[in-house]
């Protein structure tokens, strides 16, 4: 049997396999084809250490990859820094006016860190969400996010989906959404509920900066924890991270790190040892082995991947 499995990132596919039998008693089988599918799983795991710092030079056998709670055999796996493409879902309701300036200091800092291939949209969003650019280079999307005037309320949950539907015309496989907002959403169409399913189906990375909490916001403590806990749940699922700074120039600091942590994730794929694909969710996990070769060992470290896939047919 002649085998040939391509991993791509962040893609879920099925392959055909093609074979001859070797036996040539069975002569009725002679031009016969088995067509098995097979579903190759694709992640990308951030390894980072306490302080969010990305750690670099892991080898395949220093990581193990679960599904469902059972071990998997990791058939591919590369660090390449490669290219991705990226969306940027930006609060532009009234309560940013204060705070726009530096958020676009923040993106700018963003776009110059991150890989110089990658490529760029922005989706705006206020009481509507807006397709703002369409994929260009960071520098059209600095000049675009110029045009920005703040005003009216927050569609929060109606730009990320637009923007998670936008990622299917990207021309990488690594794809990732940044989404900035220093509110929760007050009126969009879409429900979160219906949110957290659709990004579940998706194949994409939300690195979430909710800057609500900084001095001249108009959320209060409820709305705060409210947004936090918002973030976490559409940011986590994913393999993603929200973020919390409480001034504008650590949000500037917070976008440095991801622009890193993006460049710098590992790449791991497997079949899964479970054959059937009846539409229910896989649990994943990836777990880093200690091992004390490394110095960065004893440090806390974390590995962050997305929580798993439908098993669809």
């Amino acid at each position: 049997m002649c085998r040939t499995v391509c991993f791509v990132v962040f893609i879920l596919f099925t392959l055909t396999i093609q074979a001859q039998p070797t036996n040539q008693s069975d002569s009725t089988q002679n031009n016969a084809i088995l067509r098995q599918r097979i579903q190759v799983v694709t992640l990308t795991a951030s390894v980072v250490d306490k302080k969010n710092n990305p750690i670099t030079g892991l080898k395949r056998d220093e990581f193990e990859v679960f599904e469902d709670n059972i071990k998997q055999n990791i058939e591919f796996f590369t660090d390449i820094d490669m290219p991705a493409s990226i969306g940027i879902i930006f609060d532009a309701s009234a309560s940013m006016e204060a705070k726009l300036s530096k958020a676009k200091e923040a993106l700018k800092t963003f776009i110059e860190t991150s890989h110089p291939e990658d490529e760029f949209f922005v989706v705006a969003f206020n009481r509507q969400a807006k397709l703002l650019t369409d994929f260009t280079d960071g520098d059209e999307i600095l000049r675009k996010m110029a045009t920005i005037k703040p005003e009216g309320s927050t569609a929060l949950y109606d730009a990320v989906y637009l923007g998670l539907e936008k990622l299917k015309e990207a021309r990488h496989n690594k794809r990732v959404l940044i989404v900035i907002s220093d509110g929760q959403d007050n009126c969009s169409r879409y429900k979160l509920g219906e949110l957290t399913r659709h990004i579940k189906e998706n194949d994409s990375i939300i690195y979430a900066f909710s800057i609500a909490e900084v001095q001249g916001g108009n959320c209060g403590q409820l709305c705060q924890m409210y947004s936090r806990r918002t973030m976490e749940e559409v940011t986590e699922v994913t393999g993603g991270k929200a973020f919390f700074p409480l001034t504008l120039d650590d949000l500037e600091t917070a976008t440095s790190l991801i622009a890193l942590e993006i460049r710098r994730q590992y790449s791991i794929g497997y079949v899964p040892t479970n054959p059937e694909r009846s539409g229910q969710w896989r649990k994943i996990s990836v777990r880093v082995l200690p091992q004390t070769k490394h110095k960065t060992r004893a440090q806390k470290v974390i590995a962050r991947t997305k929580d798993g896939y439908f098993s669809l047919p």
